[in-house]
């Protein structure tokens, strides 16, 4: 069956042995048995899949989404993302009455509500786990109406809770472009377009890419992110397909692949110099440019010896908490660049990236545990890193436990000048010291000392076959 077929896709842990719940070393994970699943017997909040979705169709042009919910649902949107969101959103505004007798009439209603109001070229309906729990039929409201309004309305089949890996939520928003929104015949002449599948990156990171890409003179077709419906429906004619973060991206390319002989180039995160090589040549390859990429990366390579040479990092112990690639990625640079890393946190590993553990060093730590933060300061508390990398909104905590905090939320890691950019955001937070220490000495961490002083994975448990 092809990525794109099905009403309604599986989660990672079935089809991609997904593991959201692990502590040991690069090593040990790398050979873990993939068919045996941890069990995190308490869980501190974090993401799901759900709102990963309301992520990825919040940033698609032309479009509307209903978020098919007790209005709960709908302020995690509002709550997350709706900074830079580039859609409105509605929600049904589910109550108990509806929980038991369906909320179809509902949706019904405000699907025409946000198309008189909007006309939009999309309407995305995202379920979500009351209506997995009451079987509300989504499809037959979405193949009425479609027929009824000159637009699409694509149903994206978020339980929420079947899978606990977050980053599935984006697998079901592809699954749902791929099956309702790309159009197009296998057999028919690929025009000459690169097909950039964004789903996370910030502005900053696209920006640095598009310039080596226009430097190269291909002409780029970003999908889903910034993406509009010709966009996305014309992508099964591109010439090739690539993702920023592959990860996150394959399933998209991959069904391109499967269903319309659009190739899809597998590689690395593009942060570092080397990584950022890598990554561009194999785009020069497809688009005959080898000369013009290669004169680029010896241009780079030059322009960044000398900052390399000097170590900037050498003596400093880091720990990174990012996306899985992204960390793996990250790792070699903060290397590179002369520095330690001591431990990583990511947010799951699988079939997709299992293999790219093989290039960290073998008795690297590595936890993974997305939005735990309970665990990672424990981690933190007995690795005691100089400096924590991480997203935006999840790292001025570890300023309680006396280490320098660094957020990457808006800063462009990606292309060839990501390691002076984080070596210049490293140099001005190490000037705050000052500050660290005041906020150690006189905060308190949200987690007992006997919390710090357990195992940190006393309570994760082998799944029993």
């Amino acid at each position: 069956m092809g990525a794109f077929d099905g009403i309604k896709l599986q989660g990672r842990e079935k089809r991609l042995s997904t593991l959201s719940a692990y502590l040991g070393t690069a090593h040990n994970l790398a050979t873990e048995d993939q068919d045996r699943q941890n069990i995190r017997t308490y869980s501190e909040a974090t993401f799901d899949e759900v709102i990963y979705a309301l992520k990825a169709v919040g940033d698609i042009e032309d479009s509307i989404t209903v978020v098919h919910s007790p209005l709960g649902c709908g302020n995690a949107k509002l709550r997350f993302w709706a900074d830079g969101s580039k859609s409105s959103w509605y929600t049904t505004n589910l109550n108990e009455r509806d929980t038991i007798l369906g909320g179809d009439d509902k949706l019904r209603e405000t699907i025409l509500e946000a198309y008189k109001k909007h006309e939009p070229k999309i309407i995305f309906v995202v379920a979500t786990p009351v209506v997995a729990i009451n079987n509300d039929d989504i499809s037959a409201v979405v193949s009425e109406l479609e027929e009824e309004l000159n637009t699409k309305i694509v149903p994206i089949f978020t339980d929420g809770f079947k899978s606990k890996a977050a980053i599935n939520g984006y697998d079901l928003v592809l699954h749902a472009i791929g099956r309702y929104l790309v159009k197009g015949d296998a057999e028919e002449e690929k025009s000459n377009v690169l097909n950039l599948v964004s789903l996370s990156e910030n502005n900053e990171d696209i920006k640095e890419i598009l310039l080596l890409l226009n430097e190269l003179e291909i002409k780029t077709n970003i999908i889903p992110k910034f993406g509009t419906y010709e966009d996305i429906k014309n992508s099964s004619k591109a010439k090739v397909s690539i993702a920023l973060n592959h990860d996150e991206g394959f399933f998209l390319g991959r069904g391109l692949e499967e269903s319309y002989n659009v190739p899809y180039i597998k590689t690395n995160v593009p942060i570092g110099s080397k990584n950022t090589a890598e990554w561009l040549q194999l785009v020069a390859e497809v688009f005959n440019v080898q000369d013009k990429a290669e004169k680029i990366i010896e241009r780079e390579n030059f322009k960044k010896r000398k900052l390399i040479d000097k170590s900037p990092l050498s003596g400093l112990k880091i720990y990174i908490d990012l996306k899985t690639s992204k960390a793996i990625s990250l790792v070699s640079l903060i290397k590179n660049l002369g520095g330690e890393v001591i431990g990583i946190t990511i947010d799951e590993v699988d079939k997709v990236n299992k293999n790219k553990l093989e290039e960290l060093k073998y008795d690297l730590p590595v936890h993974v545990g997305s939005g735990q933060l309970f665990e990672i300061a424990n981690i933190l508390n007995k690795l005691k890193p100089d400096i924590y990398i991480g997203e935006a909104k999840k790292t001025a905590w570890v300023s309680k436990l006396g280490i320098i905090p660094i957020s990457i939320g808006n800063v462009a890691l990606y292309g060839f000048d990501g390691g002076k950019k984080l070596v210049d955001l490293i140099n001005k937070s190490i000037k705050n010291r000052e500050l660290i220490d005041s906020v150690a000495a006189n905060s308190d961490l949200q987690y007992k000392d006997a919390w710090l002083k357990k195992s940190t994975n006393w309570y994760i448990k082998q799944e029993v076959k």
